[in-house]
């Protein structure tokens, strides 16, 4: 943000350390499945005979179990001809089920849930006894095409999962309470064990504010550059953040081992980060995307 408002008063700060999960509405209806062929690992079954809701819920149990990934399925209504989550009383025509052929939801340095051959074997195996049961045709891909596409997809989020953190240090500890404030008047929210500021199209998480690990007079601002669009200026957002915590605060911007930040190095920062961006769209990937918040968040 170019200017900063002056923080209000806070009332709640017995949930700074809260968990929220903001979840997809179930009342969203798309005209084509909502599926993403890089980053899923996707299966349509066409049905020859319209199915009901409660028919789809029996036969969907196969996919019932833990493949280590999300999985996600979608139906199209016969009514509406659009494609949604299951909902009591619809009728169906086809089903798309779509499993994400490797999960971010764990911490980027203990990243393992990626589809595997025996991931993959299970999954296909699943997926047949759905479409048998619907007397149904699945364009199942074969288990070596599934591991290959979940080693690019993980190749893709070690290169650019990666986060940007800068570090504001005063002379005095910021307190918890006093950290909300200052975080609320940026725009950020409380969630889990963070102050966070989410994308307002894609609402991906890419600025958040956490105590320092070590020293108790820094906090931290950490950039996660995949899930903001350079469009959108998320350097010069993260640094007016900074800026606005260090004037409120008598404090100084420095890296995260505490030594203050130069013009110089702000300049090559800025030129990473120009690099960084320019990699990415080479690889089919646009940040502050549905895609990238699906492979980054």
């Amino acid at each position: 943000p170019e200017s900063v408002p002056s923080p209000q008063p806070v009332a709640d700060t017995e949930n700074f350390f809260s968990e929220y999960r903001p979840e997809e509405g179930d009342d969203v209806q798309y005209e084509e499945p909502d599926i993403d062929q890089m980053t899923e690992i996707v299966v349509k079954i066409k049905s020859p005979e319209p199915f009901t809701a409660n028919r789809a819920w029996l036969v969907i149990k196969p996919l019932n179990q833990d493949f280590g990934t999300p999985l996600r399925i979608q139906a199209k209504n016969q009514i509406t001809r659009l494609w949604e989550h299951i909902k009591r009383g619809g009728t169906y025509t086809d089903m798309v089920v779509t499993l994400h052929a490797c999960d971010t939801a764990t911490d980027f340095a203990t990243r393992t849930k990626t589809v595997d051959e025996l991931t993959a074997g299970n999954f296909a195996a699943a997926v047949n006894q759905v479409a048998a049961s619907l007397d149904a045709d699945a364009d199942i891909v074969d288990v070596p095409s599934m591991v290959s596409q979940a080693k690019a997809v993980r190749a893709l989020i070690d290169r650019f999962g990666i986060t940007l953190s800068i570090a504001v240090k005063s002379v005095m500890p910021l307190t918890q309470q006093r950290a909300v404030e200052i975080a609320r008047a940026c725009g950020f929210n409380t969630e889990k064990n963070a102050l966070v500021m989410r994308d307002a199209d894609s609402a991906a998480p890419w600025l958040r504010l956490l105590p320092h690990p070590e020293n108790p007079l820094m906090v931290t601002l950490e950039l996660t550059p995949a899930l903001c669009a350079p469009s959108k200026n998320p350097l010069g957002a993260l640094f007016s953040v900074a800026n606005y915590i260090a004037a409120r605060e008598n404090a100084v911007i420095t890296d995260v081992s505490g030594v203050p930040l130069t013009s110089a190095a702000i300049v090559s920062i800025t030129q990473q980060l120009r690099f960084f961006y320019e990699a990415m769209s080479k690889q089919g990937l646009d940040p502050g995307t549905r895609r990238t918040k699906r492979l980054f968040a």
